[in-house]
């Protein structure tokens, strides 16, 4: 697989199991539940590999909370998160699951921004069962999310948290 394809995989799938990963109850997703199906998977690959595939030049990927949560619900079945759901709402990204086998409920909000030329992530909230995650793991973790969309070497000059949908776009 492509090393752009790759880089850009590790950092939504690490922006979402970081929110995720260390979440629950005081920031639930917000209702109704995102339907996973494969179809979905397969609209994001296809995004993905045209994103990868695609030359140098300007970019414009827009990603739904269906395909992003059926792709990682897809290619976490191995993992100890089930049933991870991805919701986007005006500027927030809100990321839950459970942690098997207790069934403990992971849940976080994050917001994404443009910020002096690079992307700004900041993990607002996250829960695990009842328990807050400290602001110092967040801001690491936000951290981390950051220096890896900096390693993808990509230009980003848009970046829109919608309902339903996350847009990025930019150069290459």
């Amino acid at each position: 697989m492509n090393r752009r394809v790759v880089v850009l995989l590790l950092a939504v799938s690490t922006l979402a199991l970081a929110c995720s990963g260390l979440s629950s109850q005081a920031t639930p997703a917000p209702e109704p539940t995102v339907e996973v199906s494969h179809e979905a998977v397969e609209r994001f690959e296809e995004k993905m590999s045209q994103f990868v595939g695609g030359e140098g030049g300007r970019f414009r990927l827009e990603i739904t909370e269906e395909e992003l949560t059926s792709y990682l619900a897809e290619n976490l079945k191995d993992s100890p998160l089930l049933k991870p759901q991805v919701r986007f709402t005006e500027g927030r990204i809100h990321i839950s699951g459970a942690i098997t086998p207790l069934g403990i409920r992971l849940s976080a909000t994050c917001s994404a921004q443009l910020v002096n030329g690079g992307v700004e992530v900041m993990i607002e909230k996250a829960t695990i069962a009842a328990f807050s995650i400290p602001g110092l793991l967040l801001n690491y973790t936000s951290q981390v999310i950051e220096e890896s969309i900096e390693d993808m070497r990509i230009d980003i000059t848009e970046l829109k948290v919608l309902p339903g949908r996350v847009v990025i776009g930019g150069t290459r």
